[in-house]
């Protein structure tokens, strides 16, 4: 039999391929992840130095890709400890000129502290938009619960790595 709507359907289903997916329900995992970037690279206190980290690493890893070396390995970390205190956690400013150094060998680009930042600055914005899409979209069975958890476990490891817990915050006397 001669189906003359054929290609129709087959444009019709096509475009519900297309269309449907970013509607369906969320799931915990997309809760969980979304929560837990938001709040690790937009809204906690440390959340400029997490996006800066993270663009940090995401320029070593580039750099990895294209020569097969990991530049992350020639990091001194000797000079971030101080004697009676032990380590002192490097900020990404100051991991910078040794992972240029290491990449300028190979012949990779570096990276300028303004284009760190600019990276990092992209990266909160994306975490940002990332948790409004989801919270826009419908929940499915688990997603409340992971985006429970990722905000819960991201606001716990924020007041470690922050070290001081909110009733510890001194408030201002009326």
């Amino acid at each position: 039999m001669l189906d003359l709507w054929q290609n129709d359907q087959s444009i019709a289903d096509q475009d519900a391929v297309r269309n449907s997916a970013p509607d369906l329900p969320s799931t915990f995992g997309e809760g969980f992840d979304a929560a837990w970037n938001e709040g690790r690279l937009f809204s906690q206190s440390v959340a400029g130095e997490n996006a800066r980290m993270d663009a940090l690493q995401d320029h070593i890893d580039t750099i990895k890709g294209a020569t097969g070396k990991d530049v992350g390995q020639s990091i001194d970390w000797s000079q971030f400890s101080a004697p009676g205190v032990g380590m002192v956690p490097p900020t990404a400013s100051m991991l910078l000129p040794q992972v240029n150094d290491a990449a300028q060998k190979l012949g990779q680009p570096t990276l300028s502290d303004d284009d760190l930042q600019q990276r990092a600055v992209e990266k909160s914005r994306a975490a940002q938009s990332a948790y409004a899409a989801f919270d826009a979209r419908e929940k499915g069975s688990g997603a409340g619960l992971g985006e429970f958890l990722g905000g819960a476990v991201g606001a716990a490891l924020g007041l470690f790595v922050n070290g001081r817990p909110p009733a510890a915050v001194p408030l201002p006397m009326q």
